[in-house]
């Protein structure tokens, strides 16, 4: 009888550790890959065009594009950027994050 409270009392635990867990998951947003997915992505994922491309020029680095014209590029307005991406000759270039995501440490989560 004492056996099956314990193993009741952990499959309890364990539900409550589970829900609890993934609860605390949010939203990814793709800042690997393509520049032109990355911000069709993240246009997806704002309420404005703007908005997203703050994200972008925020969060991610472009991998493969000369300092210069970098730097010009994200002076530019949000219109000016997603139609330099949209253009096929420009669909080469690759993102990533600026800051690698760090997944938190499930055992810190647990009090």
């Amino acid at each position: 009888m004492r056996s099956l409270k314990r193993i009741l009392f952990a499959g309890i635990l364990f539900c409550a550790a589970i829900t609890t867990l993934s609860a605390q998951s949010t939203v990814s947003m793709p800042l690997d890959g393509k520049c032109k997915d990355v911000i069709k992505s993240l246009r997806n994922l704002s309420t404005n065009d703007s908005i997203a491309i703050d994200i972008f020029k925020e969060d991610c680095k472009i991998t493969n594009m000369p300092l210069a014209q970098k730097q010009a590029l994200l002076k530019k307005n949000y219109k000016d950027i997603i139609a330099f991406f949209e253009r096929k000759e420009n669909a080469k270039y690759q993102c990533e994050p600026k800051k690698p995501f760090k997944r938190p440490d499930p055992v810190l989560l647990i009090e």
